[in-house]
């Protein structure tokens, strides 16, 4: 029974998914005429979504390592 539900619920994100992007793109075409990447709801989020991701890992590991200073910053 829970395997059911468990694929049930990853079946309602992928048509969420889906239907977010279909809908999405039905409306930049038919709104602003778009073609390619640009039909594409928010195409630019989603083509920096590697490098988002590449900046996110490495503020935290800066975090993780860091010696507990004020980075840089004095007190006035």
């Amino acid at each position: 029974m829970p395997r059911q539900l468990q694929f049930a619920d990853l079946s309602r994100v992928f048509l969420a998914i889906a239907s977010y992007l279909i809908f999405g793109s039905w409306l930049n075409y038919n709104r602003y005429g778009a073609r390619g990447w640009d039909l594409l709801p928010h195409g630019d989020t989603l083509r920096d979504i590697p490098y988002l991701m590449k900046d996110l890992i490495r503020r935290i590991l800066n975090t993780l390592q860091s010696t507990g200073s004020r980075g840089g910053y004095s007190a006035v």
